[in-house]
Protein backbone atom coordinates (compact mmCIF):
# COMPACT_ATOMS: atom_id res chain seq x y z
CA UNK A 1 0.00 0.00 0.00
CA UNK A 2 2.95 2.35 0.42
CA UNK A 3 3.37 2.06 -3.36
CA UNK A 4 -0.32 2.76 -4.10
CA UNK A 5 -1.46 5.44 -6.51
CA UNK A 6 -4.88 6.38 -7.92
CA UNK A 7 -5.17 6.73 -11.69
CA UNK A 8 -8.03 8.59 -13.37
CA UNK A 9 -9.71 6.50 -16.06
CA UNK A 10 -11.38 7.82 -19.21
CA UNK A 11 -14.79 7.56 -17.55
CA UNK A 12 -13.55 9.67 -14.64
CA UNK A 13 -13.29 6.83 -12.13
CA UNK A 14 -10.29 6.42 -9.86
CA UNK A 15 -8.48 3.07 -10.01
CA UNK A 16 -5.97 2.08 -7.36
CA UNK A 17 -2.68 0.68 -8.67
CA UNK A 18 0.67 -0.17 -7.09
CA UNK A 19 3.96 1.00 -8.57
CA UNK A 20 6.98 -1.37 -8.83
CA UNK A 21 8.95 -2.24 -5.66
CA UNK A 22 11.93 -0.14 -6.79
CA UNK A 23 9.88 3.08 -6.80
CA UNK A 24 11.97 5.82 -5.13
CA UNK A 25 10.97 6.92 -1.63
CA UNK A 26 10.32 10.63 -1.14
CA UNK A 27 12.77 11.91 1.51
CA UNK A 28 13.75 15.51 2.19
CA UNK A 29 16.42 16.67 4.63
CA UNK A 30 16.72 20.04 6.38
CA UNK A 31 19.50 21.23 8.65
CA UNK A 32 17.96 23.54 11.25
CA UNK A 33 20.80 23.22 13.75
CA UNK A 34 21.71 26.88 13.28
CA UNK A 35 18.32 28.10 14.48
CA UNK A 36 17.80 28.83 18.17
CA UNK A 37 14.01 28.74 17.79
CA UNK A 38 13.13 26.41 14.90
CA UNK A 39 9.44 25.83 15.74
CA UNK A 40 8.07 28.17 13.06
CA UNK A 41 10.33 26.70 10.37
CA UNK A 42 9.40 23.14 11.40
CA UNK A 43 5.71 24.02 11.07
CA UNK A 44 6.28 25.60 7.64
CA UNK A 45 8.12 22.49 6.41
CA UNK A 46 5.44 20.22 7.86
CA UNK A 47 2.62 22.16 6.21
CA UNK A 48 4.39 21.97 2.86
CA UNK A 49 4.84 18.21 3.24
CA UNK A 50 1.13 17.79 4.04
CA UNK A 51 0.04 19.87 1.04
CA UNK A 52 2.34 18.09 -1.40
CA UNK A 53 0.55 14.74 -1.16
CA UNK A 54 -0.99 13.83 -4.51
CA UNK A 55 -3.42 10.97 -5.23
CA UNK A 56 -1.88 10.28 -8.62
CA UNK A 57 1.79 10.64 -7.72
CA UNK A 58 2.67 10.41 -4.05
CA UNK A 59 0.55 9.34 -1.07
CA UNK A 60 3.27 9.64 1.54
CA UNK A 61 6.49 11.48 2.18
CA UNK A 62 9.20 11.74 4.83
CA UNK A 63 11.22 14.68 6.11
CA UNK A 64 14.41 14.49 8.19
CA UNK A 65 15.14 17.48 10.41
CA UNK A 66 18.48 18.07 12.12
CA UNK A 67 18.17 20.29 15.20
CA UNK A 68 20.84 21.60 17.56
CA UNK A 69 20.84 18.63 19.94
CA UNK A 70 18.48 16.09 18.39
CA UNK A 71 16.84 14.88 15.20
CA UNK A 72 13.28 14.50 13.94
CA UNK A 73 11.66 12.31 11.33
CA UNK A 74 8.33 13.54 9.99
CA UNK A 75 6.23 10.90 8.22
CA UNK A 76 3.16 12.14 6.35
CA UNK A 77 0.72 9.60 4.88
CA UNK A 78 -2.65 9.92 3.23
CA UNK A 79 -5.48 8.25 5.14
CA UNK A 80 -6.29 6.16 2.04
CA UNK A 81 -3.25 3.96 2.71
CA UNK A 82 -2.86 3.94 6.48
CA UNK A 83 -4.93 3.49 9.63
CA UNK A 84 -4.15 3.46 13.35
CA UNK A 85 -2.95 -0.15 13.41
CA UNK A 86 -0.84 0.46 10.29
CA UNK A 87 0.95 3.25 12.14
CA UNK A 88 1.71 0.84 14.98
CA UNK A 89 3.16 -1.69 12.52
CA UNK A 90 5.30 0.95 10.81
CA UNK A 91 6.59 2.37 14.08
CA UNK A 92 7.43 -1.10 15.39
CA UNK A 93 9.42 -1.86 12.23
CA UNK A 94 11.20 1.51 12.20
CA UNK A 95 12.07 1.12 15.88
CA UNK A 96 13.42 -2.39 15.29
CA UNK A 97 15.52 -1.29 12.31
CA UNK A 98 16.89 1.71 14.15
CA UNK A 99 17.85 -0.42 17.15
CA UNK A 100 19.47 -3.06 14.90
CA UNK A 101 21.41 -0.35 13.07
CA UNK A 102 22.79 1.05 16.34
CA UNK A 103 23.82 -2.48 17.33
CA UNK A 104 25.43 -3.09 13.90
CA UNK A 105 23.08 -6.05 13.50
CA UNK A 106 21.67 -7.41 10.24
CA UNK A 107 18.27 -5.83 9.51
CA UNK A 108 15.60 -8.35 10.44
CA UNK A 109 11.83 -7.85 10.44
CA UNK A 110 8.89 -10.23 11.02
CA UNK A 111 7.36 -11.98 8.02
CA UNK A 112 4.77 -9.98 6.11
CA UNK A 113 1.11 -10.93 6.25
CA UNK A 114 -1.35 -11.06 3.35
CA UNK A 115 -1.48 -8.13 0.95
CA UNK A 116 -4.29 -5.57 1.03
CA UNK A 117 -5.28 -6.83 -2.43
CA UNK A 118 -5.92 -10.34 -1.08
CA UNK A 119 -8.23 -8.94 1.59
CA UNK A 120 -10.03 -6.74 -0.97
CA UNK A 121 -10.64 -9.69 -3.27
CA UNK A 122 -12.13 -11.73 -0.44
CA UNK A 123 -14.35 -8.78 0.51
CA UNK A 124 -15.89 -8.82 -2.96
CA UNK A 125 -17.14 -12.36 -2.42
CA UNK A 126 -18.10 -11.77 1.21
CA UNK A 127 -20.29 -8.82 0.14
CA UNK A 128 -22.68 -11.28 -1.51
CA UNK A 129 -22.51 -14.08 1.07
CA UNK A 130 -25.44 -15.39 3.10
CA UNK A 131 -23.45 -14.70 6.26
CA UNK A 132 -23.32 -10.98 5.52
CA UNK A 133 -26.85 -10.70 4.11
CA UNK A 134 -28.15 -12.15 7.38
CA UNK A 135 -27.05 -8.90 9.05
CA UNK A 136 -29.58 -6.84 7.09
CA UNK A 137 -32.30 -7.39 9.69
CA UNK A 138 -30.10 -5.85 12.38
CA UNK A 139 -29.19 -2.81 10.28
CA UNK A 140 -32.82 -2.27 9.28
CA UNK A 141 -33.64 -1.97 12.98
CA UNK A 142 -30.88 0.64 13.42
CA UNK A 143 -32.14 2.59 10.40
CA UNK A 144 -35.71 2.62 11.71
CA UNK A 145 -34.74 4.34 14.98
CA UNK A 146 -36.34 7.74 15.55
CA UNK A 147 -33.35 9.97 16.34
CA UNK A 148 -33.88 13.56 17.53
CA UNK A 149 -31.83 16.25 15.82
CA UNK A 150 -28.86 17.79 17.60
CA UNK A 151 -29.82 21.45 17.27
CA UNK A 152 -27.09 23.97 16.52
CA UNK A 153 -26.94 27.12 18.61
CA UNK A 154 -26.17 29.27 15.57
CA UNK A 155 -26.22 28.80 11.82
CA UNK A 156 -23.66 29.72 9.22
CA UNK A 157 -23.15 28.51 5.66
CA UNK A 158 -21.01 25.41 5.33
CA UNK A 159 -19.24 23.24 7.88
CA UNK A 160 -15.55 23.45 7.01
CA UNK A 161 -12.38 22.48 8.86
CA UNK A 162 -11.17 26.08 8.89
CA UNK A 163 -14.02 26.88 11.31
CA UNK A 164 -13.42 24.02 13.74
CA UNK A 165 -12.29 24.27 17.34
CA UNK A 166 -11.50 21.67 19.99
CA UNK A 167 -12.04 21.25 23.70
CA UNK A 168 -10.09 18.51 25.48
CA UNK A 169 -9.94 17.05 28.97
CA UNK A 170 -7.93 14.41 30.82
CA UNK A 171 -8.90 11.52 33.03
CA UNK A 172 -6.39 11.34 35.86
CA UNK A 173 -3.91 8.48 36.24
CA UNK A 174 -5.91 6.63 38.90
CA UNK A 175 -9.13 6.54 36.91
CA UNK A 176 -7.22 5.73 33.70
CA UNK A 177 -5.50 2.83 35.43
CA UNK A 178 -8.89 1.46 36.49
CA UNK A 179 -10.30 1.96 32.99
CA UNK A 180 -7.63 -0.23 31.39
CA UNK A 181 -7.45 -2.89 34.10
CA UNK A 182 -9.80 -4.09 36.82
CA UNK A 183 -12.96 -2.08 36.32
CA UNK A 184 -14.65 -4.31 33.74
CA UNK A 185 -14.96 -7.64 35.53
CA UNK A 186 -18.24 -7.14 37.40
CA UNK A 187 -20.41 -5.95 34.50
CA UNK A 188 -18.39 -7.63 31.75
CA UNK A 189 -17.72 -4.35 29.99
CA UNK A 190 -14.83 -3.08 27.89
CA UNK A 191 -13.32 0.39 27.50
CA UNK A 192 -15.63 1.43 24.67
CA UNK A 193 -18.70 0.43 26.71
CA UNK A 194 -17.83 2.86 29.49
CA UNK A 195 -16.61 5.63 27.18
CA UNK A 196 -19.86 5.51 25.22
CA UNK A 197 -22.09 5.07 28.26
CA UNK A 198 -20.56 8.23 29.70
CA UNK A 199 -20.80 10.06 26.37
CA UNK A 200 -24.49 9.16 26.10
CA UNK A 201 -25.07 10.58 29.59
CA UNK A 202 -23.19 13.79 28.78
CA UNK A 203 -25.10 14.32 25.53
CA UNK A 204 -28.39 13.78 27.34
CA UNK A 205 -27.49 16.15 30.16
CA UNK A 206 -26.10 18.88 27.87
CA UNK A 207 -28.43 18.78 24.88
CA UNK A 208 -31.43 16.88 26.24
CA UNK A 209 -30.96 14.02 23.78
CA UNK A 210 -32.70 10.90 25.08
CA UNK A 211 -31.57 8.92 22.04
CA UNK A 212 -28.41 9.45 19.98
CA UNK A 213 -27.07 8.09 16.70
CA UNK A 214 -23.28 7.92 16.78
CA UNK A 215 -20.92 7.03 13.94
CA UNK A 216 -18.50 4.61 15.55
CA UNK A 217 -15.08 3.77 14.12
CA UNK A 218 -13.59 0.30 14.44
CA UNK A 219 -10.25 -1.14 13.35
CA UNK A 220 -12.01 -3.19 10.63
CA UNK A 221 -9.57 -6.11 10.85
CA UNK A 222 -12.21 -8.63 11.82
CA UNK A 223 -11.59 -12.35 11.55
CA UNK A 224 -13.87 -12.99 8.58
CA UNK A 225 -11.76 -15.32 6.45
CA UNK A 226 -9.97 -18.49 7.57
CA UNK A 227 -7.14 -18.19 5.05
CA UNK A 228 -6.44 -14.44 5.26
CA UNK A 229 -4.03 -12.92 7.79
CA UNK A 230 -3.79 -9.10 7.88
CA UNK A 231 -2.38 -8.63 11.38
CA UNK A 232 0.75 -6.87 10.04
CA UNK A 233 -0.66 -5.54 6.77
CA UNK A 234 -0.49 -1.83 5.98
CA UNK A 235 -3.70 -0.25 4.69
CA UNK A 236 -6.87 1.61 5.56
CA UNK A 237 -9.12 -1.11 7.01
CA UNK A 238 -11.14 1.16 9.29
CA UNK A 239 -14.85 0.35 9.60
CA UNK A 240 -17.49 3.02 10.19
CA UNK A 241 -21.02 2.20 11.29
CA UNK A 242 -23.96 3.75 13.18
CA UNK A 243 -24.90 2.84 16.73
CA UNK A 244 -28.00 4.01 18.60
CA UNK A 245 -27.70 4.76 22.31
CA UNK A 246 -30.29 5.86 24.85
CA UNK A 247 -30.07 7.90 28.01
CA UNK A 248 -32.97 7.94 30.46
CA UNK A 249 -32.18 10.01 33.58
CA UNK A 250 -34.48 7.90 35.76
CA UNK A 251 -32.58 4.70 34.95
CA UNK A 252 -30.01 3.60 37.53
CA UNK A 253 -26.40 3.96 36.44
CA UNK A 254 -25.58 0.20 36.46
CA UNK A 255 -28.61 -0.40 34.23
CA UNK A 256 -27.54 2.39 31.85
CA UNK A 257 -24.05 0.91 31.60
CA UNK A 258 -25.46 -2.55 30.90
CA UNK A 259 -27.90 -1.19 28.32
CA UNK A 260 -25.02 0.53 26.52
CA UNK A 261 -22.91 -2.62 26.76
CA UNK A 262 -25.70 -4.76 25.32
CA UNK A 263 -26.32 -2.32 22.47
CA UNK A 264 -22.63 -2.39 21.51
CA UNK A 265 -22.03 -6.11 22.03
CA UNK A 266 -25.13 -6.92 19.97
CA UNK A 267 -23.59 -5.40 16.84
CA UNK A 268 -22.65 -8.26 14.45
CA UNK A 269 -18.93 -8.62 13.65
CA UNK A 270 -18.10 -5.33 15.35
CA UNK A 271 -19.98 -3.35 12.71
CA UNK A 272 -17.82 -4.10 9.69
CA UNK A 273 -20.81 -5.41 7.73
CA UNK A 274 -22.53 -2.03 7.47
CA UNK A 275 -19.92 -0.49 5.20
CA UNK A 276 -19.60 -3.67 3.14
CA UNK A 277 -23.36 -3.74 2.55
CA UNK A 278 -23.41 -0.04 1.73
CA UNK A 279 -20.48 0.07 -0.71
CA UNK A 280 -19.78 -3.46 -1.99
CA UNK A 281 -23.00 -5.49 -1.98
CA UNK A 282 -24.85 -5.36 -5.34
CA UNK A 283 -27.98 -3.19 -5.35
CA UNK A 284 -30.35 -6.08 -6.05
CA UNK A 285 -29.28 -7.76 -2.79
CA UNK A 286 -29.87 -4.74 -0.53
CA UNK A 287 -33.09 -3.17 -1.79
CA UNK A 288 -34.55 -3.46 1.71
CA UNK A 289 -31.85 -1.17 3.16
CA UNK A 290 -31.89 2.62 2.82
CA UNK A 291 -28.63 3.67 4.55
CA UNK A 292 -30.46 6.87 5.43
CA UNK A 293 -29.37 7.18 9.05
CA UNK A 294 -26.96 10.13 9.26
CA UNK A 295 -25.32 10.53 12.69
CA UNK A 296 -24.31 14.07 13.62
CA UNK A 297 -21.78 12.74 16.14
CA UNK A 298 -18.72 10.53 15.61
CA UNK A 299 -16.61 8.66 18.15
CA UNK A 300 -13.17 7.08 17.87
CA UNK A 301 -11.06 5.60 20.66
CA UNK A 302 -7.50 5.17 19.39
CA UNK A 303 -6.16 3.00 22.21
CA UNK A 304 -2.94 3.22 24.23
CA UNK A 305 -0.30 5.01 22.19
CA UNK A 306 2.24 4.57 25.01
CA UNK A 307 2.45 0.87 24.19
CA UNK A 308 3.64 1.67 20.64
CA UNK A 309 7.01 2.69 22.06
CA UNK A 310 7.47 0.20 24.91
CA UNK A 311 11.09 -0.82 25.14
CA UNK A 312 12.18 1.48 22.29
CA UNK A 313 13.99 4.37 23.97
CA UNK A 314 15.61 5.33 20.65
CA UNK A 315 12.30 6.39 19.13
CA UNK A 316 9.45 8.46 20.59
CA UNK A 317 6.73 10.91 19.57
CA UNK A 318 8.04 14.47 19.10
CA UNK A 319 6.16 17.49 20.48
CA UNK A 320 6.46 19.71 17.39
CA UNK A 321 3.67 20.41 14.90
CA UNK A 322 3.03 17.91 12.08
CA UNK A 323 1.31 20.61 10.02
CA UNK A 324 -2.29 20.92 8.90
CA UNK A 325 -3.48 17.40 8.08
CA UNK A 326 -6.69 18.57 6.39
CA UNK A 327 -7.26 21.52 4.05
CA UNK A 328 -9.33 24.24 5.69
CA UNK A 329 -11.87 24.38 2.86
CA UNK A 330 -12.69 20.67 3.16
CA UNK A 331 -16.20 19.89 4.38
CA UNK A 332 -16.72 18.39 7.83
CA UNK A 333 -19.17 15.50 7.99
CA UNK A 334 -20.21 15.69 11.64
CA UNK A 335 -21.32 18.38 14.06
CA UNK A 336 -19.38 16.85 16.95
CA UNK A 337 -16.31 14.60 16.65
CA UNK A 338 -15.16 12.89 19.84
CA UNK A 339 -11.83 11.10 19.89
CA UNK A 340 -9.59 9.83 22.63
CA UNK A 341 -6.36 8.01 23.39
CA UNK A 342 -4.22 7.04 26.34
CA UNK A 343 -0.75 8.58 26.52
CA UNK A 344 1.58 9.14 29.46
CA UNK A 345 -0.77 7.08 31.68
CA UNK A 346 -3.75 9.39 31.12
CA UNK A 347 -6.81 9.20 28.88
CA UNK A 348 -7.28 12.36 26.85
CA UNK A 349 -10.62 12.98 25.16
CA UNK A 350 -11.24 15.79 22.68
CA UNK A 351 -14.44 17.26 21.26
CA UNK A 352 -14.08 18.94 17.87
CA UNK A 353 -16.88 21.24 16.71
CA UNK A 354 -17.68 24.17 14.43
CA UNK A 355 -17.25 27.36 16.42
CA UNK A 356 -19.81 29.06 14.16
CA UNK A 357 -22.45 26.48 15.18
CA UNK A 358 -21.84 26.00 18.90
CA UNK A 359 -20.75 28.30 21.71
CA UNK A 360 -17.50 27.38 23.38
CA UNK A 361 -19.22 27.44 26.79
CA UNK A 362 -21.65 24.75 25.61
CA UNK A 363 -18.87 22.44 24.45
CA UNK A 364 -16.97 23.08 27.68
CA UNK A 365 -20.11 22.06 29.58
CA UNK A 366 -20.32 18.90 27.47
CA UNK A 367 -16.67 18.12 28.23
CA UNK A 368 -17.19 18.66 31.96
CA UNK A 369 -20.31 16.49 31.99
CA UNK A 370 -18.45 13.82 30.04
CA UNK A 371 -15.61 13.74 32.56
CA UNK A 372 -17.99 13.55 35.52
CA UNK A 373 -20.06 10.83 33.83
CA UNK A 374 -16.98 8.76 32.99
CA UNK A 375 -15.69 8.96 36.56
CA UNK A 376 -19.15 7.98 37.80
CA UNK A 377 -19.27 4.98 35.44
CA UNK A 378 -15.85 3.78 36.62
CA UNK A 379 -16.79 4.22 40.29
CA UNK A 380 -20.06 2.37 39.66
CA UNK A 381 -18.27 -0.62 38.14
CA UNK A 382 -15.73 -0.72 40.97
CA UNK A 383 -18.55 -0.86 43.50
CA UNK A 384 -20.33 -3.83 41.89
CA UNK A 385 -19.97 -6.85 44.20
CA UNK A 386 -19.95 -9.82 41.84
CA UNK A 387 -19.27 -10.78 38.25
CA UNK A 388 -22.51 -11.13 36.29
CA UNK A 389 -23.51 -13.97 34.00
CA UNK A 390 -23.64 -12.86 30.36
CA UNK A 391 -25.16 -14.39 27.18
CA UNK A 392 -21.68 -15.20 25.86
CA UNK A 393 -21.17 -17.56 28.82
CA UNK A 394 -23.67 -20.00 27.28
CA UNK A 395 -23.65 -22.03 24.10
CA UNK A 396 -27.40 -21.42 23.69
CA UNK A 397 -28.04 -18.15 21.90
CA UNK A 398 -30.73 -15.47 22.35
CA UNK A 399 -31.37 -16.11 26.05
CA UNK A 400 -33.96 -13.54 27.26
CA UNK A 401 -32.61 -10.87 29.61
CA UNK A 402 -35.21 -11.75 32.23
CA UNK A 403 -33.81 -15.27 32.46
CA UNK A 404 -30.27 -13.93 32.86
CA UNK A 405 -31.45 -11.63 35.64
CA UNK A 406 -32.96 -14.60 37.49
CA UNK A 407 -29.75 -16.58 37.09
CA UNK A 408 -27.68 -13.70 38.40
CA UNK A 409 -29.97 -13.43 41.43
CA UNK A 410 -29.63 -17.16 42.11
CA UNK A 411 -25.86 -17.42 41.66
CA UNK A 412 -25.05 -13.92 42.86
Amino acid sequence: MLRARFEIQEDGQLIQVCTPPDTPVALQAFDLSGLDHPMREIERIANEAQRNLNLQQRLWTTVHLKLQSSERLLIVMHHLIVDGISWRILLEDLSALLFQSVQNATPDLPFKTDAFKVWAEQMKFYAQSERLLAEKKFWRTIESANIPILLREAESPGNCYQDEAREAFELNERYTRHLISNVHKALQTDINDLLLAALSMALGQTFGLAKQAIALEGHGREDLFDQVDIKRTIGWFTSLFPVVLEYVPAVDLPVHIKNTRDALHGIPNRGIGYGILKYLTPDDLKQDLTFNITPQISFNYLGQVDSDFDGQQLFKIAPESVGEAVAGENHRIYDLEISGMIAEKKLTLGITYNKAHFHRETIQKLANQYLLALEACIDCCLMQPEEEIQPDDFTTKNIPKVNLSKLNQIFG
